[in-house]
């Protein structure tokens, strides 16, 4: 046994990694103020009848109980005969995860693993391990991550649930076929037992005569454990005690109702999330289409939206929350079939999800929306790029601009998508010196942007004010935009800058009159590095003015003024 001190208050105490030769006794309730246990549950062994898999059948207890492991001789105690709770051995309170421990994540290592289980199948037991509990709607989150990141194999007391199996360890003795090993900590005078950590070590040995649906069914039992539960004496339930290899009826696929009482009697009850979507629609070949879902939790909990396209010609999806938008084949006569699920806080699943056809034929019309201006963000392409939203109907985006020196001049571009680079920069070529302040007017272009199809296009939409400045002698490269917006007495005033590359830079955002454009500072974004963003908005009820200034400095170099006329 090997001990550490942790504080005054707590006491560590942690099982060497080696089998356990157990002693049957009598249950009873330890009295020991132990603060931090590991503990041994699940195992496929020959308790009992003594039975070995493979023997021409009969029932195969899943283990011999919970095993605590502390200073002195270990001791163990007969599985009762009701649904426990996996720490009940040790006397109140029932052990649990915290709140500030979830989501429970696990992560798999494929070392060791037996022939007769492939890779795949190994994480989607894991993953269905995960569904069946998730389900069970206790307020509790659980996450499979994958495969472990770090290391090869699974480790005791390193602050992370593992799923893996056995190696020369030997922590799966005989015939068992898995242990879960459980860690919590207690502190003194506490009401609560919280879990920290828990792994499960599967039997590493190949098990040809074990089907897939009962190792499926040993991972949800191990992870019952794992969650807090002990055994069920109801023959059927997951949490039952021993399964027969020869009748895989007594694999459950999941927890019964009463399982699932009692984990909500652990976690209380966090109910499922629902979600729905539209009844379909028709769009022309190559359109831009937007589906959008409605989510809603009982508890008023927030969602996060999961799309998927489960048959036609494979598109690309742009997801941005309950709505998902994409281009349409350039095939007609063919059906799409998409499926959104909804997540609460919980991972708890929607279970109202829907399928929308999207059957695509020929449009009757142009685009009836025009573009709304929804971004200005920093791209891969060395620019600012201005977004629109995206129409439905339409197969592809008209951007049209002119310089603010001649309005009268616009010229018009096509693009596939609802967005364009900000690519008209203004370059100087003089260096000067560090000390000079810039005053520039110039390098703006007024911006609009069309949905059109084969049909014609919509009306404007309405796009900022950009431009950005190039000055390579002193490392300078960003973009701005600047936009105001009245509708009668009602105004907003919205504009920023990226520092899209090059050296890092402080921007501070000014309105006034055309008199005194640096009137009243509105935003100071303090210093942004390459691909930073900094906007200000001025809602109806703040001050605006005709001028928006964007300032650009930095120490020993050129401060630059880019002065933009809104109104």
């Amino acid at each position: 046994m090997i001990h550490r001190s942790r504080s005054d208050r707590f006491r560590e105490e942690w099982v060497i990694e080696e089998p356990l030769k157990l002693r049957r006794r009598s249950r009873r309730r330890l009295s020991a103020v132990t603060v931090l246990a590991l503990v041994f549950a699940l195992g496929w062994l020959a308790g009992g009848a003594d039975r070995a898999l493979g023997d021409g059948g009969g029932s195969v207890p899943y283990d011999r109980g919970v095993v605590l492991v502390r200073e002195g001789s270990p001791h163990d105690s007969a599985v009762p005969l009701t649904i426990d709770f996996f720490t009940d051995d040790f006397g109140p309170p029932p052990g649990r995860w915290a709140a500030d421990g979830m989501p429970v994540e696990f992560c798999t290592f494929q070392f060791n693993r037996p022939s007769t289980v492939t890779a795949e199948q190994f994480r989607e037991s894991i993953e269905l391990a995960i569904r069946v509990w998730s389900d069970a709607e206790a307020a509790i989150g659980l996450r499979y991550s994958g495969d472990c990141p770090t290391s090869f194999r699974y480790e005791f007391t390193n602050g992370r649930n593992e799923i893996g199996f056995d190696d020369n360890r030997a922590v799966v003795t005989d015939t068992q076929a898995g242990q879960t090993l459980g860690q919590w900590s207690e502190p003194f005078g506490s009401v609560d037992r919280n879990f920290t950590e828990m792994d499960i070590v599967l039997d590493e040995q190949a098990r040809a005569d074990v089907p897939l649906q009962c190792f499926q069914t040993t991972i949800k039992h191990e992870m019952g454990h794992a969650l807090g539960l002990g055994h069920s004496d109801v023959s059927g339930d997951l949490m039952f005690a021993s399964f027969d290899p020869t009748d895989v009826s007594t694999c459950p696929d999941g927890p019964s109702l009463s399982e699932q009482q009692r984990v909500q009697e652990l976690y209380g009850i966090d109910r499922a999330p629902t979600v729905t979507l539209g009844s379909g629609l028709t769009t022309d070949v190559g359109t831009m289409v937007i589906l959008n879902a409605s989510g809603s939790d009982p508890e008023g909990k927030p969602l996060t939206y999961e799309w998927v396209q489960l048959s036609g010609p494979t598109v690309a999806l742009d997801a941005i929350g309950s709505s998902v938008s994409f281009v349409a084949p350039q095939t007609t006569g063919v059906t799409l079939v998409f499926e959104v699920t909804v997540f609460d806080p919980f991972f708890h699943r929607g279970t109202a999800t829907e399928s929308v056809d999207v059957a695509v034929a020929v449009a009757d019309g142009p685009p009836a929306q025009a573009p709304a201006l929804i971004s200005f963000l920093p791209s891969s392409e060395g620019n600012a790029l201005i977004g629109w939203r995206p129409v439905t109907g339409a197969s592809s985006y008209q951007l049209c601009g002119a310089s603010t020196l001649v309005p009268d001049m616009v010229t018009c571009s096509d693009h596939e998508l609802a967005s364009a680079p900000v690519d008209w920069d203004l370059t100087l070529g003089t260096k000067g010196v560090a000390s000079d302040r810039r005053v520039l007017t110039t390098g703006v272009r007024e911006t609009s942007m069309k949905a059109c199809n084969s049909l014609g296009c919509s009306a404007v939409g309405t796009g900022p004010l950009a431009g950005g400045l190039r000055w390579p002698a002193w490392d300078i490269d960003y973009d701005f935009f600047a936009l105001g917006i009245d509708a009668g007495p009602t105004k907003w005033t919205i504009f920023g800058a990226v520092n899209v590359a090059g050296a890092k830079r402080s921007f501070d955002f000014y309105i006034g009159p055309p008199d005194d454009p640096l009137r009243t500072r509105v935003r100071r974004c303090g210093v942004l590095f390459p691909g930073a963003v900094c906007i200000a908005v001025l809602f109806p009820a703040d001050a605006h003015a005709e001028v928006v200034t964007i300032v650009s400095s930095v120490s020993e170099a050129p401060t630059v003024e880019h002065r933009i006329p809104v109104r």
